[in-house]
C-alpha cells in the first residue's frame, strides 16, 4: 500500500505525485551528480587547478555551501586536447541556487584551457550540501 507521513494527529487525503515531480522536490535539498559522464565545464587556472561550473538540476532551496565528493580518483579533468587527468581532490568554490562551482586538483593542466569535469566510474558521486533544512 501507499505510505504518507504527516505532522500531527489528523490524517489528510493521500498526495499522489509523479516520480519526476517528487525527484525535483528532493533535488531542491540535495543536488547530485552520479556515475560516469560529464558533470560540468570550466577552465584550468594553472598547471594543477581547474574550476568547473556544474548546473544544478533544479533551483535549490538555498545556495549550496559545500560539496561531498567520492574519492578524488573517481573524477577526471579533460581539456580540449583530450588529455584526461585523474583528480587528486575536489572542493567547493562557490554557488548560487542555479549553479555549483568546484575546484578540481590534478597534475598536467594547461592554464586558460577549457576543461570538463567527468565522473570516471559508476561510483563517482558529487553532492551539493547545505541546501537542506
Amino acid at each position: 500500500g501507499d505510505i504518507q507521513l504527516e505532522k500531527g494527529s489528523t490524517a489528510t487525503s493521500f498526495d499522489y505525485r509523479e516520480y519526476g515531480e517528487e525527484l525535483r522536490k528532493c533535488q531542491r535539498y540535495l543536488p547530485a551528480w552520479t556515475g560516469s559522464g560529464v558533470y560540468g565545464m570550466g577552465v584550468a587556472a594553472n598547471s594543477t587547478d581547474a574550476y568547473a561550473i556544474l548546473p544544478l538540476p533544479v533551483p535549490t532551496r538555498v545556495a549550496p555551501t559545500g560539496i561531498y565528493a567520492s574519492s578524488g580518483a573517481g573524477f577526471i579533468v579533460s581539456d580540449v586536447t583530450s588529455s584526461f587527468n585523474t583528480t587528486t581532490s575536489m572542493s567547493f568554490s562557490q554557488a548560487s541556487v542555479y549553479t555549483l562551482s568546484i575546484k578540481a586538483v590534478s597534475a598536467g593542466q594547461v592554464a586558460n584551457r577549457p576543461i570538463t569535469i567527468q565522473g570516471n566510474s559508476s561510483s563517482s558521486i558529487v553532492y551539493g550540501t547545505g541546501c537542506e533544512l
